[in-house]
């Protein structure tokens, strides 16, 4: 990516029928609402096929996303607040003993599983058992970057990656499983026997709260001829792969930079202390209304950028213009998150974690202009407001609650690649030294 930084002009070839293309009015062409430009089949499949990720058009999608959609509207997330704090609750219990034992945690883990149990919790109705018993060691957490390395082949040599995937599911489950990539098998096997159990025992109604797919298994029973198991199995996939580890990732990034630079962390637990004195946590739309905490949340995004590298879109059959340059139909262009999020003339001091940059109103809505950590158009992250609700209720209750320090972690650690989503080199590892005794934390149901 920063090569592009030298290159004259907004189009470079980055493949024979491939151009990357670094203009904000241009992705927004792109990426618009009733867009023409389609998704490039090959870089969306496997292992997402039959979910409305993959699908290349808009039109096929936006039926898949309409059974799902009304469980994630900005709406809909906040009734379930309560249900995404028990989570929390959970996870906050973990974190007190560690700094009653005075023991280290793995807080890379331990936020991919406070992200993967709401997800549970809000798609399915259930929990993660890991963290009922009171650890972080979730294999689903653990297994994420194999499932990440997985993807990377998948996108990047589609027919191998596939054929290698097609030959695990002939092996003996014994064999498959000493495989690094076979880790999305079983996530899908995990997520199907998830969808197979609600489809087989309806749930009793329960008035509190809906589940995000009971729409989509309602409509699986009344005409399973327009929608299959295997069609929601790869939804459940794209919410456990995205909503997990994307927020998961942002968070992880987020808490180290803090915790690496004490004036700015002093700043955001001050301004959690006095909104929340006594420890009893604000609703979701009053946490948003913290304007350091906001900036927080905003820098942790851009810091992470959804999906860093190329996502490929292909130019309608008639041709397109874009920055004063005809293309033709059928070419690929792509544009990459990584070189917007970190344009120097846009972000003053890109590769620095500034939270205040963000509090100005005026500055805000210019930057968010040049934010694309969930895309944009009919075609952006269907699950943004349940990430944006995950991001500001993880980081107020565990900084408000504890005092954490570095065990160790490195910037190198946090250095971030592209494996489609991004994975950081190494965990995040520190020491809970203490917690306000004032705040109650309930780690029961």
């Amino acid at each position: 990516m920063p090569l592009t930084r030298s290159v004259q002009g907004p189009i470079v070839r980055t493949h024979p029928n491939e151009l990357h293309i670094r203009d904000i009015a241009a992705y927004n062409e792109i990426f618009r609402i009733g867009t023409p430009f389609e998704k490039e089949g090959r870089f969306y499949g496997f292992p997402f096929e039959g979910s409305h990720f993959s699908k290349p058009d808009s039109k096929s999608a936006r039926k898949r996303r309409n059974l799902l959609q009304p469980h994630l509207s900005d709406k809909s997330i906040k009734k379930i607040q309560p249900v995404l704090e028990r989570s929390i609750n959970q996870f906050s219990r973990i974190l007190q003993n560690a700094s009653d034992d005075e023991s280290g945690v793995d807080l890379s883990l331990g936020y991919r599983s406070i992200t993967i149990d709401m997800l549970l919790r809000y798609g399915f109705g259930k929990t993660l058992k890991t963290l009922d018993d009171g650890s972080f060691n979730c294999r689903v957490a653990e297994d994420m970057d194999d499932v990440l390395f997985g993807s990377l082949i998948a996108k990047h040599f589609p027919k191998v990656g596939k054929a290698v995937f097609e030959l695990l599911l002939r092996l003996p489950r014994a064999i498959a499983k000493t495989v690094k990539v076979s880790s999305i098998l079983e996530m899908r096997e995990e997520c199907y026997g998830m969808l197979r159990q609600t489809i087989e025992k309806p749930r009793v109604e329960d008035v509190s709260h809906s589940r995000i797919f009971d729409t989509a298994v309602k409509e699986l029973i009344s005409d399973s001829r327009q929608l299959s198991i295997d069609d929601l199995t790869a939804e459940a996939v794209v919410l456990l792969f995205a909503g997990g580890e994307a927020t998961a990732i942002s968070v992880i990034v987020g808490t180290f930079h803090l915790l690496s630079d004490p004036k700015r962390l002093h700043i955001l637990k001050q301004e959690l202390l006095s909104a929340m004195p006594d420890g009893r946590i604000l609703t979701l739309s009053e946490l948003e209304k913290l304007p350091y905490l906001r900036g927080v949340v905003k820098e942790a995004l851009r810091f992470t950028q959804g999906a860093p590298g190329r996502l490929p879109r292909v130019v309608p059959s008639d041709g397109a213009t874009l920055c004063g340059e005809f293309i033709p139909g059928q070419t690929i262009v792509s544009s990459s998150h990584y070189v917007y999020h970190f344009d120097s003339h846009i972000f003053d001091d890109p590769f620095a974690f500034k939270p205040e940059r963000w509090l100005d109103e005026t500055d805000s809505q210019r930057l968010d202009k040049h934010m694309l950590s969930f895309s944009r158009g009919s075609r952006g992250c269907i699950g943004i407001n349940l990430a944006y609700a995950e991001l500001y209720l993880i980081f107020a209750h565990v900084l408000r609650k504890f005092d954490l320090s570095l065990d160790g972690t490195t910037m190198d650690d946090m250095t971030l690649r592209d494996y489609y989503a991004p994975m950081a080199k190494g965990h995040l590892k520190v020491r809970v030294y203490g917690y306000d005794k004032r705040v109650h934390i309930d780690g029961s149901e």
